[in-house]
């Protein structure tokens, strides 16, 4: 499973490097804080991101079945991570919503990292939050894979 998740886990790396130099010098937003931090969180981050992925793939029967429950997934990650929409601004039942999903504790970690120089003790809610989803969706994408293959 890690061999599928493996050249996945480059591209977003690759992509997340891009990004940061089209800010750094095309935008020209100084990068305050950690940038070895930034990319751990990144990792843990892009491994949620996957093995959520893989948990689809495994529940889904078709691939249009897989692409509509990944947008169950993506389009609630979108607006309830605080990217468009500022998180206090939402509903006590959608900001907890959006505490599930990784892309609110990564985008968190962004923020605080690139604008702030916030450190892993300022930001450690968010860092657990990110493991513990990492793990469960690892877990159930295992177990879910043990009993397809089986």
């Amino acid at each position: 499973m890690l061999g599928k998740l493996a050249p996945y886990m480059v591209i977003g790396f690759a992509e997340m490097g891009m990004i940061l130099v089209a800010m750094r010098f095309g935008f020209e937003v100084p990068i305050r804080g950690s940038l070895i931090f930034l990319f751990a969180m990144a990792l843990v981050y892009l491994f949620a991101l996957l093995s959520m992925g893989l948990f689809i793939s495994t529940r889904a029967q078709t691939q249009s079945q897989a692409q509509q429950m990944a947008q169950f997934f993506l389009l609630p990650s979108i607006f309830l991570s605080g990217y468009i929409f500022p998180v206090a601004g939402l509903p006590f039942v959608l900001k907890w919503i959006g505490r599930v999903l990784p892309a609110t504790h990564m985008v968190e970690i962004m923020r605080g990292v690139v604008l702030r120089n916030a450190g892993p003790l300022e930001l450690l809610p968010n860092v657990l939050s990110l493991f513990a989803i990492s793990a469960v969706m690892v877990t159930l994408s295992v177990r879910r894979f043990r009993k397809v293959s089986a």
